[in-house]
C-alpha cells in the first residue's frame, strides 16, 4: 500500500529565500524538489563595474543561498543527475533590444579539473518572463564539481550574446544592458522527478505540466534581421517545454512526405522521387524520448536516417526528424572541374534548404525544400504525438518552425548543406560531422546569420575531405579558429578545451571510407575492448556543449590550403 506524500516547507523571509522538499514513492506526481535561491535585484554599469572579485557578477551567498540546501546532492536524495529548472522574470531593461543572458555557475565546496560549472538563463531581447529546464548532467563543467560535498555558493553574470567572454562590462553600448532589474530562481528537482511551480512559494500560479503555457509576461517582439529572413515569432525567447506523458517513453515516429504534404512534387532530374522499385522513398523519421527533461531544441539531420544518433539525440533530451527533401542534384552537379562561379553549388543548397530561387541550376519549390517538409512533419507530429511536445517549435500561426529552437545538423553532404542554411537563417546551433566540402567555394566566407561560436564541427583525419583541406579551410572560413584550436578528442579529454574543431584519429584500419562515416553514430564508430562507442563524450558535446564557452582564438593553420582550385584545373 502506498504511504501517503509528506511534505514539509520553509521561508527564509528576510533573504527571499523559499525552500520545498517532498518525500515521494514512485507512485507519487509531484517533484521532489527544493529552491537553491530565489533573488531579486537591480544591477547597474557601476554594480558591474565594482563588483569583486569578478566584474558583472552578482554573487549568491548565504542567506539568500538556501541555508537548507543539502550537503550531498547525490544521496539520500540524488539531485545531481537530476534536474535544474531556472525562471528568469526580467522586470527592467533598457530598450534596444540588446540580447543578455545570465550564465549561472555553480561553486562548490570541493571541486576538481576547472573547479565549477555552469548553466544559464538562455537569451532574452526584452521584459518578460522566460523558463528552462536543464539536466544536470548536460552543462559546462558539471563533472568539474564533486556533488557529495555540496554547493558554497552561486555566480549570477551577466553577458551578451557573444560567447564566454561576453561579459556586459565591456561593451561599449553597455547603456543597452544597465540598469536592469531580474528576479532569478533556481529550483533544484531529484532525478526522474518533474519540476512543480505550485511548490514555489510567491510565483504566479500557474499549471504544473501544460506544455502550451505562455509566458506571464510575453516579451515584445524584435523587427527581424534581413540576412535569416525570421519573423518577430521566431525571435521570441523560448517557453519552458514540459511533457505531460502518462507513459514516458522514446518514441520513435515516420511518415511519408508525399502523404503529409500533397503538393510536395519528385523531381527526377535530379534523382529525388518518392518512390524506386515498388518501395517507398520520401519517409520521414521523428524521435523524442518522453522520460528526459526536454532541453526545447529540435535537431534537423540532412543525411540518411541513423536509429543509433536518433537514440543518443533523443536521450539528451533533444527533439529530432530527418526530413525527405529535393537533394538529389549533389552527384549531378557536384563534380570536378569546379565551375567559374565560386558560389556555385552553395546557391544550390541553399535552393534545395529554402524552396527559394537562388541557383538557375535547379528548379526546387518550396513544398520540396526542406523548410517547409520540416515544417510540415512538426505538424503533423504536433498532431500525431501531442505527447512529444512538438507545438513548441512552430510559431504560432503555425506556417513555420521556430528556427531560434533548431539545431541543424549533417554529415558529409548533409553537413554542408547545414553550414550553408546556417548563414542564411539564423539557428540555434550548427553540428558538422565529416564536412562542410564545397572545397572550391567561397560562400563559407560571407556574412553569417547564426553567429560562428554556434557552428561545431568532427572528423576523422584520414577522412579524404581532411586530409584534402576540404575541412579545415571550411572551418577557417566559418571563422571558427576564433573559438580555440584543432583538438584531437582522443588526446585531450572533455570539454576539448571549448573549442569548435574536433578530429579524431580512432583506428579504422587505415580506412579512408570507415574513416569518413566513423565519426557519426553507427555502424563505422569506433568502439573499445569493451564494445562501446568511444566517442560517447563528443557527440554529446557537439549537440549540447554550451554556445557561449569558447575556447581562446588562435591564428588560422598556416598548412592548411585555402585555394583549392589551382590544384583542381
Amino acid at each position: 500500500m502506498a504511504h501517503p506524500l509528506k511534505r514539509r516547507a520553509w521561508q527564509i523571509t528576510a533573504a527571499g529565500v523559499a525552500a520545498v522538499f517532498l518525500a515521494v514513492l514512485p507512485d507519487a506526481v509531484h517533484a521532489e524538489q527544493f529552491v537553491l535561491f530565489d533573488v531579486t535585484f537591480t544591477y547597474t554599469k557601476a554594480d558591474a563595474d565594482n563588483s569583486t572579485p569578478s566584474k558583472s557578477h552578482y554573487y549568491v551567498r548565504e542567506p539568500q543561498l538556501n541555508p537548507e540546501r543539502p550537503k550531498d546532492w547525490t544521496s539520500p536524495v540524488d539531485y545531481r543527475n537530476g534536474t535544474v529548472h531556472i525562471r528568469l522574470e526580467v522586470l527592467d531593461k533598457p530598450k534596444g533590444g540588446a540580447p543578455t543572458t545570465w550564465t549561472l555557475c555553480y561553486i562548490p565546496n570541493k571541486g576538481q579539473k576547472n573547479g565549477y560549472g555552469c548553466t544559464g538563463t538562455g537569451i532574452y531581447r526584452e521584459a518578460g518572463v522566460y523558463e528552462r529546464d536543464i539536466p544536470m548532467t548536460s552543462f559546462w563543467e558539471n563533472e568539474s564539481i564533486i556533488w557529495s560535498e555540496g554547493i558554497k555558493r552561486m555566480d549570477l553574470v551577466i553577458k551578451d550574446d557573444s560567447g564566454g567572454g561576453g561579459h556586459a562590462h565591456k561593451r561599449a553600448d553597455a547603456e543597452k544592458f544597465f540598469p536592469t532589474k531580474v528576479r532569478i530562481t533556481m529550483v533544484q528537482v531529484t532525478a526522474g522527478a518533474k519540476y512543480d511551480p505550485s511548490l514555489v512559494p510567491n510565483l504566479p500560479a500557474k499549471p504544473a505540466a501544460d506544455p502550451k503555457s505562455q509566458p506571464a509576461t510575453q516579451p515584445k517582439p524584435q523587427p527581424a534581421a534581413a540576412a535569416d529572413k525570421a519573423s518577430a515569432a521566431v525571435n521570441a525567447p523560448a517557453q519552458s517545454l514540459t511533457f505531460n506523458d502518462r507513459r514516458p517513453q522514446r518514441y520513435e515516429l515516420t511518415a511519408r512526405a508525399s502523404q503529409i504534404d500533397p503538393s510536395a512534387k519528385a523531381h527526377p532530374e535530379i534523382n529525388f522521387v518518392f518512390e524506386k522499385d515498388g518501395k517507398p522513398q520520401d519517409i520521414e523519421h521523428a524521435s523524442v524520448d518522453t522520460r528526459v527533461a526536454p532541453q526545447g531544441k529540435l535537431v534537423i539531420w540532412l543525411m540518411g536516417h541513423s536509429a543509433p544518433l536518433f537514440e543518443r539525440v533523443s536521450g539528451y533530451g533533444l527533439h529530432i526528424i530527418r526530413v525527405h527533401y529535393a537533394n538529389g542534384w549533389f552527384s549531378q552537379f557536384g563534380k570536378e572541374p569546379p565551375p567559374a562561379d565560386d558560389k556555385f553549388l552553395g546557391k544550390i543548397r541553399l535552393e534545395a534548404a529554402t524552396g527559394e530561387d537562388f541557383s538557375e541550376a535547379v528548379n526546387i519549390q518550396k513544398p520540396d525544400g526542406m523548410m517547409q517538409r520540416a515544417t510540415k512533419f512538426v505538424n503533423w507530429l504536433a498532431r500525431e504525438n501531442p505527447q512529444g511536445g512538438w507545438d513548441d517549435f512552430l510559431t504560432p500561426d503555425r506556417k513555420d518552425l521556430r528556427w531560434d529552437r533548431v539545431i541543424i545538423a549533417g554529415s558529409s553532404h548533409g553537413s554542408t548543406t547545414a553550414a550553408r542554411f546556417a548563414k542564411h537563417q539564423r539557428v540555434d546551433r550548427v553540428v558538422m560531422f565529416c564536412g562542410p566540402r564545397d572545397q572550391y567555394e567561397t560562400w563559407q566566407a560571407l556574412p553569417s546569420a547564426t553567429p560562428p561560436n554556434r557552428f561545431f564541427g568532427f572528423s576523422h583525419v584520414l577522412d579524404g575531405g581532411w586530409t584534402g583541406d576540404h575541412y579545415c579551410r571550411s572551418w577557417e572560413l566559418l571563422g571558427l579558429h576564433q573559438f580555440g584550436p584543432i583538438v584531437n578528442v582522443d588526446e585531450v579529454p572533455f570539454p576539448y578545451g571549448h573549442t569548435r574543431r574536433l578530429i579524431t584519429n580512432a583506428n579504422v584500419k587505415n580506412d579512408a571510407q570507415r574513416a569518413h562515416s566513423s565519426v557519426v553514430p553507427g555502424g563505422a564508430a569506433v568502439k573499445n575492448a569493451d564494445g562501446k562507442f568511444i566517442h560517447e563524450d563528443v557527440w554529446r558535446y557537439l549537440f549540447t556543449h554550451p554556445v557561449d564557452q569558447t575556447g581562446p582564438a588562435v591564428p588560422p593553420d598556416a598548412d592548411c590550403r585555402k585555394d583549392l582550385r589551382p590544384a583542381a584545373k
